[in-house]
């Protein structure tokens, strides 16, 4: 059975698809993380490796048939310089050498697709390499490409230089809220006993151990959805903090859309801004961002995903066939 296999890789999870040749979806598998800036190549490539295996092998037991690789696409965060993709080529071979692995492979590991996740986002909100994408997950990042071929990124630069309105950042001054809150420096706000209350502890002093300790960045990502929970509910602390995100998001959209050209006279078409990754699940952070970005950019389209990233990665992979 001639397949293609996509991996979207970031820094909450990793997915891999299987599609035949009709593009059909025949398995899927999901794991943790795989941005190996954080994690190191050894233990993003086993993540990567491991979801591979979990998705072929279903396949192979589904069909009774040996599955035979036409084509692969690595869809991974912190894939932006050529160094990076060299440490993942060398990670492919790897993997086409595990002898557990039940495929044939068809491609060499100079043919595999190995690029950024935004990439894949990007081509899964409109279907082909040319628009704008910004993702907020646990990390965030504006990306686009213009019909030329142009490329140009904004944000993007991890939790300690950047980032700007991720769910890490959005947490982070969720926090930072509570411990102004604490000391006087700031106003009371009802993200205390929330965010107390997820991060299972009961003073902001007891704040300290897991930040400085035991949290990745995922962990205080995972706290977003409080800050965005409160905001929602009127608190005027939590709604700054939401503010503040949306405009850094819409500034990011906006400072790729103006190096590319985007929304300057051109078809409505190439103005297209997708939206991807799990921040944007919450009502008011899109308001907000939509309200903000048309200020700036009002030709500019806000879309939805045509399909999940990882459908991107499929589709680069079937391209590159």
């Amino acid at each position: 059975m001639r397949c293609f296999i996509g991996v979207d890789g970031g820094g909450s999870k990793t997915t891999c698809a299987v599609a035949g040749e009709a593009g059909d979806v025949l398995a899927a598998a999901t794991s943790g993380p795989s941005n190996y800036h954080a994690l190191g190549i050894d233990a993003a490539a086993a993540v990567m490796a491991g979801v591979v295996e979990e998705a072929v092998r279903a396949v192979a037991v589904a069909g009774a048939v040996q599955v035979e690789i036409a084509g692969l696409c690595l869809a991974l965060a912190g894939v932006a310089r050529p160094e990076d993709r060299d440490a993942w080529r060398e990670a492919v071979r790897g993997l086409m050498v595990r002898e557990q692995l039940p495929v044939r492979w068809r491609i060499t590991a100079e043919e595999v697709v190995i690029t950024h996740d935004a990439m894949a986002a990007l081509v899964a909100g409109t279907g082909r390499r040319q628009g704008v994408v910004v993702i907020a997950g646990t990390g965030s990042i504006a990306f686009g490409r213009n019909a030329g071929g142009d490329e140009r990124r904004a944000s993007g630069w991890g939790y300690l230089l950047g980032d700007e309105g991720s769910g890490y950042w959005i947490a982070l001054q969720g926090l930072r809220a509570v411990c102004r809150a604490d000391d006087g420096r700031g106003p009371m706000t009802a993200l205390t006993d929330a965010l107390l209350r997820a991060s299972g502890v009961t003073r902001p002093q007891e704040l300290i151990r897991p930040m400085y300790g035991a949290w990745k960045p995922v962990d205080v990502a995972a706290l977003a959805p409080v800050v965005l929970r409160v905001a929602a509910g009127g608190d005027a602390v939590a709604g700054q903090i939401v503010d503040s995100a949306a405009a850094e998001l819409a500034g990011a959209a906006h400072a790729v859309l103006n190096g590319l050209g985007l929304g300057l006279g051109e078809s409505a078409n190439d103005a297209q801004v997708v939206i991807a990754g799990g921040l944007w699940d919450d009502a008011l952070m899109c308001a907000r961002f939509t309200s903000m970005l048309s200020r700036t950019a009002p030709s500019a389209r806000i879309t939805r995903p045509l399909t999940a990233p990882v459908g991107g990665a499929l589709l680069l992979a079937r391209g590159a066939a």
